[in-house]
C-alpha cells in the first residue's frame, strides 16, 4: 500500500480501540451515526472474500486504491465494492453499511450526507448494488424479486442504457474456471472477464466436431445447440489489455507435454474475418467434379478438393474493426456466413461454379476491438439483422497496474493442463445433454426475463439470451467433468451472461427511440394515459409522428396496450402498461 493509500483509510479505522471502527459527529447537517461494531463473523468473511477468486480487485478496492483497480471514478469504484460486498452478505445492507465503513474507500463527508429527498448516498450505492448482484445460497444463488441475474421480470424496470461498467459475480467463476482466473490474473493486468470469455470459448471449441457430428449438444425442441460461442471483448480504450487476456488461455491449452492420449487439438486462426468464403474455406467440405475421360461425353466424378475433416476451428481475431470494414463492402457474404455457422454450422451459397460449403463445422470466435471503434464501424443494419446477438459482447479494461507482470506459477498451470486434459477427453465422449430437474425448474424461472423483447438497438443485441444461456451452461457443466446440466452450471451460465448483457446495454446506447420508449413507460406507470396527454408530457422531445411510432412498436412487443373506449364522437384510446 502506498502512503497516500494509508491516508485515504478512516483514521479511527487504523486507531479505534478494538471493537470500534468509526463514528461520524454532527457537522454541517450530516445526521449522527452510532459507532459501527466490528463482530467476530465480519472478520470471517473478510478473510473468506481476501482467499476467493479474484481476491486481488477486492484487496486493491478494499484499500481505497480506485484508480490501480481499474476504476475511472471513485462512485464507480464504490459500486463495485458495494456489489462485490452483496454477493458475500446475502444482500443485508445493514452489514454492508457496515463493513464499507470499515474500507478505504469510506470518506464521512459524502456516504452518509442525505439528499433533498433524505437519503444518503451510501444508502443509493448499496440498492443499487443489490439490484446487479445475486446472493448465494448453499454454495449457489438465490435471487432477489426485484432483480433475477440483473433482468427485469416487470415492464417498468427496464433500462435499455446502462452507464455504468458491468460487474462480473462471482458465481461466474466456479472450480475449475475460477481456479484458472485467479491464476491468470494474479500477476497480470488482464481482465478477468475477458480471461473467462476466451476460456469458455476455447474450450468449446475443443470438444465437438473432432469427427463428423460427434460431441456434445442439447435439444431445445428441435434445435440442437452446441458449445459453439461468438465473442466480442471491447476495451475501453487501446490500453484495455484485451489481447493480454488471451495469452493465459493460449498456454493453457497447449497441452502437448501433459496429455498422453490420442488428442489433437482444435486448428486456431488468427483472423481477420474478411469473407464468408474465406471463413468457409477453413472448415470446407469435400468437391467432388465431373471428369470426361473420352468423346462419347462418358466420365467419372474425381475428388477436386478432399477438404477438412476435422471441423473444429479457434479463431482469435484481435482486429473486429477489419471484419466490420468488410460488412460495409457490397457484396460482402461474411455476415451470412457468420450467422448460418453460429446456428447450425453449415453454409451453402447458391452459386454457379466452385462453391465452397461447410457442413456442421464448429467455429468458435474471439474477437476484439474498442469502444471507440465498435461505435464507429458497426451499422445498425448489423446490429438489427442478427450479426450482433450472434455474439457475446464483454467489456474488458485493465484489471490492475503492474509494471512488470509475471508469468504464471508453472507448477500450479501444469496440475490445471492436467485436468483439463482430462475434462476435454470425457467432454468428447458426451453426446446428446440436457438439464437436472433442478436446472429445468430454475429455467422455467428465468425463461420469461431471457427471452422477453426489449425495445431498440439495446433491445437487438441482447435478443438471443436464452440461447447463450444454454450454450454458456453447456460448456460450464463439460468443464466440471459433467455430461447433466446441472443447476449450479446454469446459474454460473445465468451469471456470465448477466455481464454480456450489462455489457451490451453498455456498449450499444439508447437512442431517440429507446428513450422515447423509456419515457412512455415511465409516464404509464401512474396509469393509462391518452395519445394526446402522451403527446403533451413529451412535446418538447419528440414529434407525433415519432410517438406513434414508438407506441406501435410498444404494443407490438407487448410491451403497452390500447384500449378502444366508445364515446359520443370518435372512440376514445387510451395506452396502458401490458401484463
Amino acid at each position: 500500500m502506498r502512503p497516500e493509500q494509508v491516508d485515504a483509510i478512516p483514521t479511527l479505522i487504523r486507531n479505534a480501540p478494538s471493537g470500534v471502527i468509526w463514528t461520524q459527529e454532527k457537522h454541517d447537517g450530516r445526521v449522527t451515526k452510532p459507532p459501527y461494531t466490528l463482530h467476530s463473523d465480519d472478520e470471517a468473511l473478510l478473510e473468506k472474500i481476501r482467499t476467493a477468486a479474484l481476491a486481488g480487485r477486492f484487496n486493491t478496492l478494499w484499500c481505497g486504491d480506485w484508480s490501480a483497480a481499474g476504476y475511472s471514478s471513485q462512485s464507480e469504484a464504490d459500486l463495485a465494492l458495494c456489489s462485490m460486498l452483496a454477493f458475500w452478505t446475502k444482500h443485508d445492507s445493514m452489514r454492508m453499511d457496515r463493513l464499507f465503513h470499515q474500507s478505504g474507500l469510506f470518506r464521512a463527508d459524502e456516504w452518509d450526507c442525505p439528499d433533498s429527498h433524505g437519503r444518503t448516498y451510501g444508502e443509493r450505492t448499496i440498492e443499487k448494488a443489490c439490484a446487479k448482484s445475486m446472493h448465494p445460497v448453499d454454495g449457489y444463488t438465490q435471487h432477489t424479486k426485484t432483480a433475477r441475474i440483473g433482468m427485469s421480470s416487470q415492464v417498468e424496470e427496464w433500462e435499455p442504457e446502462n452507464s455504468t461498467w458491468p460487474i462480473l459475480d462471482l458465481l461466474a467463476l466456479p472450480g475449475f474456471v475460477g481456479d484458472f482466473v485467479e491464476l491468470a490474473t494474479a500477476d497480470s493486468e488482464a481482465d478477468p472477464a475477458a480471461v473467462l470469455a476466451t476460456l469458455l470459448c476455447r474450450f468449446g471449441a475443443e470438444v465437438y466436431g473432432y469427427e463428423h457430428g460427434k460431441g456434445p449438444c442439447c435439444h431445445v425442441g428441435e434445435t440442437k445447440h452446441f458449445p459453439r460461442l461468438f465473442v466480442a471483448i471491447v476495451g475501453a480504450t487501446a490500453k484495455a489489455r484485451k489481447g493480454t487476456s488471451a495469452g493465459p488461455v493460449r498456454t493453457l491449452f497447449q497441452l502437448s507435454e501433459v496429455d498422453r492420449g490420442d488428442y489433437s487439438p482444435a486448428a486456431v486462426a488468427g483472423g481477420p474475418l474478411s469473407s464468408g468464403e474465406g471463413l468457409v474455406y477453413c472448415v470446407r467440405d469435400e468437391r467432388k467434379e465431373w471428369q470426361v475421360v473420352n468423346r462419347s461425353g462418358e466420365g467419372r466424378w474425381i475428388i477436386g478438393d478432399p477438404g477438412v475433416a476435422d471441423k473444429r476451428l479457434f479463431i482469435l481475431d484481435e482486429e473486429l474493426a477489419a471484419a466490420m470494414a468488410s460488412l460495409k463492402r457490397e457484396g460482402c457474404t461474411l455476415s451470412a456466413a457468420l450467422r448460418q455457422i453460429w446456428d447450425s454450422g453449415s453454409y451453402s451459397p447458391m452459386t454457379k461454379r466452385e462453391r465452397t460449403t461447410c457442413t456442421d463445422a464448429h467455429i468458435n470466435i474471439v474477437t476484439h476491438t474498442t469502444h471507440a471503434e465498435l461505435r464507429a464501424m458497426l451499422e445498425e443494419v448489423q446490429i438489427l439483422n442478427g450479426f450482433a446477438n450472434r455474439f457475446l459482447w464483454v467489456c474488458s479494461r485493465r484489471n490492475k497496474v503492474i509494471a512488470e507482470p509475471k508469468r504464471m506459477d508453472r507448477e500450479a498451470l501444469t496440475l490445471l493442463q492436467q485436468h483439463l486434459a482430462s475434462l476435454i477427453t470425457q467432454a468428447r465422449q458426451v453426446t446428446s445433454m440436457h438439464r437436472s430437474e433442478g436446472a429445468a425448474s430454475l429455467w422455467r424461472e428465468v425463461y420469461p426475463d431471457l427471452s422477453a423483447e426489449h425495445p431498440g438497438v439495446a433491445g437487438a443485441v441482447i435478443a438471443r439470451g436464452e440461447a447463450h444461456a444454454t450454450r454458456v451452461s453447456i460448456i460450464y457443466a463439460l468443464m466440471d467433468g459433467e455430461s447433466l446440466i446441472q443447476e449450479r452450471h446454469l446459474r454460473a451460465a445465468l451469471a456470465f451472461w448477466a455481464y454480456c448483457r450489462e455489457s451490451a446495454l453498455y456498449l450499444f446506447p439508447n437512442n431517440v427511440q429507446d428513450q422515447t420508449s423509456t419515457q412512455i413507460l415511465a409516464l404509464l406507470r401512474s396509469g393509462p394515459l391518452t395519445g394526446t396527454d402522451l403527446y403533451r408530457a413529451l412535446a418538447n422531445h419528440v414529434t407525433k409522428a415519432a410517438l406513434t411510432k414508438t407506441l406501435d412498436s410498444l404494443i407490438a412487443s407487448g410491451k403497452v396496450i390500447c384500449k378502444s373506449e366508445p364515446t359520443s364522437g370518435r372512440p376514445r384510446k387510451t395506452y396502458a402498461l401490458g401484463n
